[in-house]
């Protein structure tokens, strides 16, 4: 195996550990941070969530030929320039 190779699975293998030790630090971070900034933060997480799988879902039903996630990126740039574009 290769150095390339073996530093990419050694990449996926850290971040699968860390993804699943998160999730049991949730009742600590909710506990130091408070209840109210929690909800909060909840709340903004699944409507920025929900938000971009809208995005993404209309991108891809209007193209279906787009077969890789940065090219549904790119032409979801298309999408969302004129929400932020200050022109």
């Amino acid at each position: 195996m290769e150095y390339s190779q073996l530093k990419a699975l050694c990449g996926v293998l850290l971040n699968t550990i860390v993804y699943t030790a998160v999730p049991m630090s949730m009742p600590a971070t909710l506990a130091a941070g408070g209840w109210s900034w929690g909800l909060v933060m909840f709340v903004y997480c699944a409507t920025t969530t929900y938000w971009t799988g809208l995005i993404i879902g209309r991108v891809f039903n209007n193209n279906p030929s787009l077969n890789t996630y940065p090219a549904m990126m790119a032409e979801a740039g298309a999408w969302t320039r004129p929400l932020f574009s200050s022109t």
